[in-house]
């Protein structure tokens, strides 16, 4: 006895078509009946070939059929099993449901039965494994017309995002059982808003761009590029472990490809990620159209893109009509002169930007499918070593060490090993382009399915069951009478597939060339399209003639709209938003509400309601096997009732911590003691704005890196930058103050070039550019970028795809030292951990034009080139010498400014109506807070009620201009005008009495010369990647823990200690012992090993001068005790996405602490039931 299940699909064919039936066998007899190879001749009327579907007879099925038939139900290719099949699958047929023996083969059908050993026999049920000597090909077998649509396979297409201020793009998902397609715009916080969403990321295989080729759309690219190579790399280690364990089992090493489709600049914009992007692990194909695909007429309903799922049709239009290539160009030249181009001149085959593009392609293959290995070495000269790099030697015996002998000058022929820099990293500089005037939009349909087999008529024609499923293919068959029957006469017709279309926006120059398009009046191409999804960027109307007139053309379909003005500004996260409220309820000072509005600002024309609706997240549009609309999936408005009823019920303790540091806060002792403390730092209301605290990437909780540092007299600053800064700033802030910081934005300094400290520069850059030009009175102002020399050869290259005037933008560069010479003997100076690194302006630029603070840094030990930053500001009594301004406005808060312009802002539309509507839309922030204060002192009583109990939760929400911030508004002031004009403003790194001094780690191990550079620093922002426990990942990855971080803080003597970035693995807050930042509880900074010459003079104090053997009165005056005091008077704080707190009131907000402790340790004890419980269902 013997069992046949099927394992794999296969074709089905005239042509011979091998295979090897695998048995796998357990049977109850101890001897298997074995099945030997087949090689008789048979009629081809009689051939039999495995199928992927097969009838049982059993109680339970109402068929009653050959069991080994072919199911004349089911298509050909790569059909599924129905849940039916699928349940019989797994448990195999019983011994009745088949047949004795197995039907006859024929010459064009070759078996292989192989048993496995006795020890791998499983105990369940025996089966055949049908295996295909090679994969089925994605094209059709000649002769047979296959439709190559998954039947019977659910596909959907579903909103994932929707704009909002911190996901501003609108992005769609098309779901196959096999694979996910991404269209629309991957802009920043795409990627944060799927783990939120819980979109998985595994079967994602392309991504369709729509819109042009700019950061708005693509922000959150690089980001997600990153994350699909990390999924994918961690499967391949997977699966080699697998093979590895069990080597005799036929693994799929195939490595999977990410197709990435969009416009002009897609293959420029991903080779400008070269120097920061080196991934093995996925192979990505960039597919860039450039030019109308459809120019050929005789081409123009065939799809630019096919599948086996899926047909796409590329709708591409222009602002300006597309240049020519310049080849095409001379042979135009040449052919209105009469002459030949083949006979008067022989031209190169590709055009110089074909040339162009090759290059930038081969970027790109290099930075994701590159053979380079780090670990391999490479033999060279020392003269031919490229520096910077690392050399190394082969000793005496055999071992490998670093190489420090002469140097190239002194023994040029000495033989060196070298690695050699990835190969996409070899390329200085791209050739140039030019932003884009290119819309990408697109028609999507899945394959037709084949109609279904009538089998009355194939028995009316008198057609064998064993020809069936040769009509079923697509063949004509001839029956015993003679008589040829055609898959006409037994097949149904076929049923159509249905899709989707992506109609995208990115500016009103491009609304009319996109709804002109022929593709949309093409009927082939639209037939069963039933919806079509619009993507509008900020300021493209949907109220004009054009668009009311294609719509009622197209009536038929469904219109659904994703545009800032016409979507709420929902709370798109809901797990870091509830914490934030949570937070404002212990804390409101510190941690202040997001700003939203669950209401449109603006509806669609009344003459259009009925043919559309605002998209909205979680919007499902199912496409087969039935075209439906699912609305309930949608994601409704955050209940914001429930972030503060979940803190009443699990965390009531918290609630009890909280109105005892408020008690304390309040007491006259407490206030005295601040208010003196407070006296003793430079600029108090100095406010840090932690936008993104996390690690590596966005998580649940935690953004990557950004700190907004906002100085009063002296602008506003970021250090570092990462994905959706602006989000977090616009979700913080609301649209209109957002632009007011950003228009009182002087400097960007991003530490080091990996992606989560700075893939929201360019975005950030783009619209501080924008946002400035539209106020003339900061139309004039330029925007420092602080970074190391390396990376802002990605900021200049990417002037090449963003619409931002690059001189208002200006570099600085981050060098080794102030007089490093490329071309000395002993080559130029590397940046090692410790070194200086000094800051280089334009040639001929006057750096005082910028206004930026005294700028010190140095380079630490994380990655190339990774730095360091201190940043002092002068006194206060210094800008009230500046008579006048030398940019910018000249007095009041950026705000004001834009107020007195009385020009209209470029972000209009949503924020003006937002103006207008906040009355109807929103509730008002300081009535919210009240009714959240009196709910907490009822739960601080014991006396637990609802807290919310009085607000509708669909209307507990924020205006997103209602709620200015009015105490953060930093007026706009000019420093002391510089008497030269050198790298850095009039401020001496000797000059620093009453000075602010913010010291900032960036990633890095510890380092004691930074700890020493910084001394005396008022605030350190430092990184505080790992725990404790964790110092052996510290170690290995070059970040800091707990302990390291604040050990740093006691070198350096800071007053203020903000720890930042922290691992994405843990949520709750760590404990530290604050008496070790005692200065006198630690020896003193070590690992100093440079000259006296190396000591900055801002460094210098009496510690310094002891050390240095000098004499230190033993009479303390009162201005020392008063120092010591004040060196004793230090505070730490963690940082949190979104939070807010001035310098002078750390001691307050530490009193905090123990409260949101208490917090964090129960909202990660109830999500660790929440998701056990998941598990369990």
């Amino acid at each position: 006895m013997y069992v046949a299940a099927a394992h794999q699909r296969v074709r089905v064919s005239s042509k011979p078509l091998h295979l090897h039936l695998r048995l796998h066998l357990h049977l109850r007899s101890s001897t298997p009946r074995l099945l030997p190879h087949h090689h008789q001749q048979h009629q081809p009327s009689s051939n039999w070939t495995p199928s992927p579907r097969y009838h049982r007879r059993t109680r339970d099925h109402p068929a009653n059929r050959d069991p080994w038939k072919l199911d004349p139900d089911s298509p050909p290719g790569y059909p599924p099993l129905s849940p039916w099949d699928t349940a019989k699958a797994a448990r195999g047929p019983r011994p009745h449901e088949l047949p004795s023996t197995p039907p006859p083969l024929d010459e064009t059908t070759q078996w292989a039965v192989k048993a496995r050993p006795l020890s791998s026999w499983s105990l369940g049920s025996p089966r055949f494994v049908l295996l295909p000597d090679k994969p089925p090909s994605t094209d059709p077998h000649p002769g047979i017309t296959v439709l190559r649509s998954s039947t019977g396979m659910l596909s959907y297409v579903q909103v994932i995002t929707a704009p909002s201020a911190d996901t501003p793009g609108g992005c769609l998902v098309l779901h196959f059982d096999n694979r996910r397609y991404f269209f629309g715009r991957v802009a920043e916080g795409t990627q944060r808003n799927m783990i939120q969403r819980k979109v998985s990321l595994a079967k994602v295989r392309d991504i369709f761009l729509s819109g042009g080729i700019s950061w708005d759309s693509t922000g959150g690219l690089l980001g997600m590029i990153l994350t699909l190579a990390d999924l994918h790399a961690a499967s391949a280690a997977d699966h080699e472990q697998n093979r590895k364990a069990r080597p005799n089992k036929k693994n799929d090493n195939t490595m999977p490809q990410l197709n990435i489709h969009g416009g002009k600049n897609l293959v420029h914009l991903l080779a400008t990620a070269r120097r920061f992007i080196l991934r093995k692990a996925l192979p990505v194909q960039p597919r860039e159209l450039g030019r109308d695909p459809r120019a050929d007429e005789a081409k123009r309903n065939e799809p630019d893109y096919e599948d086996e799922n899926i047909r796409v049709w590329s709708v591409v239009a222009w602002a300006e009509p597309p240049e020519a290539p310049r080849n095409a160009l001379v042979d135009e030249l040449l052919r209105s002169s009469g002459d030949s181009p083949a006979k008067k001149r022989k031209l190169s085959p590709l055009s110089e930007e074909d040339a162009d593009q090759s290059v930038r392609e081969s970027v790109v293959r290099d930075m994701f499918n590159s053979k380079w290995n780090l670990d391999t070495l490479h033999e060279v000269r020392l003269a031919d070593v490229r520096q910077p790099a690392k050399i190394f030697v082969r000793n005496a015996q055999g071992h490998i060490e670093p190489y420090e002998g002469p140097t190239a000058f002194e023994a040029p022929d000495t033989k060196v090993l070298v690695r050699n820099p990835w190969p996409a990293s070899q390329l200085e500089h791209l050739p140039p382009t030019k932003p884009s005037t290119q819309s990408m939009s697109y028609i999507v349909k899945c394959h037709a399915r084949r109609g279904k087999f009538d089998a009355d008529a194939a028995d009316r024609h008198g057609v064998a069951k064993r020809d069936r499923k040769v009509l079923a293919a697509g063949n004509n068959v001839t029956t015993a009478q003679g008589k040829v029957v055609t898959p006409d006469m037994v097949v149904g017709p076929s049923v159509k597939g249905h899709g989707f279309a992506v109609m995208d926006i990115p500016s009103n120059e491009l609304l009319e060339p996109s709804l002109a398009r022929h593709e949309w009046a093409n009927e082939e191409i639209m037939d069963c399209i039933d919806t079509m999804y619009w993507i509008l960027s900020d300021g493209v109307s949907f109220e004009g003639d054009a668009i009311q007139a294609f719509i009622e053309k197209h009536s038929s379909i469904k219109h659904i709209v994703l545009g800032r003005e016409l979507c709420p500004n929902l709370l798109a996260l809901e797990n870091p938003s509830g914490q934030l409220l949570k937070m404002h309820t212990i804390d409101k000072h510190r941690f202040p509400l997001p700003q939203f509005y669950n209401k449109p600002v603006r509806s669609a024309p009344k003459s259009l309601k009925a043919l559309t609706e605002i998209g909205h997240v979680g919007h499902k549009w199912q496409l087969a096997p039935t075209p439906l609309e699912q609305v309930d999936s949608i994601v409704p408005h955050m209940d914001t009732k429930k972030a503060i009823w979940q803190l009443q019920k699990y965390a009531p303790k918290a609630l009890a911590l909280a109105k005892a540091a408020r008690q304390t806060a309040a007491d006259p002792k407490f206030r005295a003691d601040e208010e003196r403390s407070r006296q003793t730092l430079p600029r108090p209301d100095t406010q840090i704005i932690p936008l993104g605290t996390g690690s590596a990437m966005p998580s649940k909780y935690r953004n990557v890196s950004a700190t907004l540092i906002r100085v009063p007299g002296w602008g506003s600053y970021l250090l570092d930058c990462g994905e959706n800064t602006l989000g977090q700033l616009r979700r913080s802030f609301g649209y209109r103050e957002a632009d007011n910081i950003l228009r009182d934005l002087r400097a960007i300094y991003v530490s080091h070039a990996h992606a989560d400290h700075h893939l929201g520069t360019v975005s950030v850059m783009a619209h501080w550019d924008k946002v400035t030009k539209a106020v003339p009175a900061y139309a004039n102002n330029k925007l420092a970028i602080i970074a190391p020399s390396r990376y802002q050869d990605f900021i200049r290259e990417s002037f090449d795809i963003e619409p931002v005037d690059p001189q208002r933008i200006v570099q600085v560069a981050l060098h080794p030292r102030e007089d490093m010479n490329p071309d000395s003997e002993s080559g130029p100076i590397r940046p090692i951990p410790g070194r200086r690194a000094v800051p280089g302006f334009p040639r001929g630029f006057d750096p005082a034009t910028l206004r930026l603070p005294y700028i010190q840094a140095c380079y630490v030990d994380h990655c190339f080139e990774a730095t360091a930053i201190i940043l002092t500001f002068p006194p206060e009594n210094a800008e009230d010498a500046s008579a006048t301004e030398t940019t910018g406005a000249t007095a009041g808060s950026v705000a004001d400014a834009a107020a007195d312009a009385n020009v209209e802002e470029t972000n209009t539309g949503a924020d003006a109506n937002a103006d207008a509507d906040a009355d109807n839309i929103a509730m008002d922030t300081t009535d919210l807070e009240a009714t959240i204060d009196a709910g907490v002192a009822d739960v601080a009583n014991d006396a637990p009620t609802n807290i919310t109990a009085d607000v509708d939760t669909t209307t507990l929400e924020t205006n997103t201009d209602a709620d200015t911030v009015t105490d953060t508004v930093i007026p706009d002031a000019t420093p002391e005008t510089p008497t030269e004009t050198t790298a850095q403003p009039a401020l001496s790194a000797g000059n620093t009495s009453g000075s602010l001094r913010i010291a900032y780690s960036g990633d890095c191990r510890p380092s004691p010369r930074f700890a020493h550079y910084a001394r005396g620093a008022h605030l350190l922002i430092h990184e505080c990647t790992f725990e404790d426990e964790l110092s052996g990942d510290a170690h290995a990855k070059k970040h800091s823990t707990l302990s390291e971080a604040l050990d740093i803080g006691r070198q350096m003597g800071a007053r203020r200690i903000l720890l930042t970035h922290f691992s994405q693995r843990y949520p709750k807050l760590p404990t530290f012992d604050k008496a070790a930042l005692s200065p006198a509880s630690s020896p003193a900074p070590r690992g100093f090993g440079g000259k006296p010459s190396q000591i900055p003079a801002d460094a210098a104090d009496s510690a310094d001068a002891a050390a240095a053997g000098e004499a230190v009165a033993t009479t303390k005056t009162d201005e020392e005790i008063a120092a010591e005091e004040a060196a004793n008077d230090v505070e730490v704080l963690f940082a949190f996405d979104m939070m807010r707190v001035k310098l002078g009131d750390f001691k307050t907000a530490q009193l905090y602490l123990p409260a949101l402790r208490e917090l964090l340790a129960q909202t990660a004890e109830v999500e660790a039931k929440e998701d056990a419980s998941a598990k369990e269902l």
